[in-house]
């Protein structure tokens, strides 16, 4: 998971990526395809990251005569993977947070100084 946040962060932040670096991408969307997942989006947003990197969309664009949207569809392609990797730590989140139960907030009034 580490490891998919970083890369997906480094493709976020950089200015400048070629777009042959994208293959990157296939690493941590590979890694969330194959296991067992808790939510049914994360093996389609990792499987739209690899069809959005892999030129197969180009192939669409080409057809449609959509040229301008090729590059911006690769490069984008990072948003997918971004939401499967978010909806399981989102899920972890908020199972630790049921399980801490309520949290007490402020001071409790006999530890209160009396002026």
């Amino acid at each position: 998971m580490a490891l998919g946040i970083g890369i997906v962060l480094s493709m976020a932040t950089a200015p400048l990526y070629w777009l042959h670096y994208y293959v990157l991408l296939l690493i941590p969307a590979l890694w969330l395809l194959s296991g067992p997942t808790s939510s049914a989006y994360v093996p389609g947003l990792a499987a739209g990251a690899v069809l959005m990197s892999s030129g197969i969309v180009e192939f669409v664009f080409r057809l449609l005569q959509w040229r301008e949207a090729i590059p911006a569809s690769i490069a984008l392609s990072w948003l997918p993977l971004w939401g499967a990797i978010l909806l399981p730590l989102a899920r972890v989140f908020a199972f630790r947070s049921r399980r801490a139960g309520p949290r007490l907030t402020g001071t409790p009034a006999r530890a209160r100084s009396r002026c």
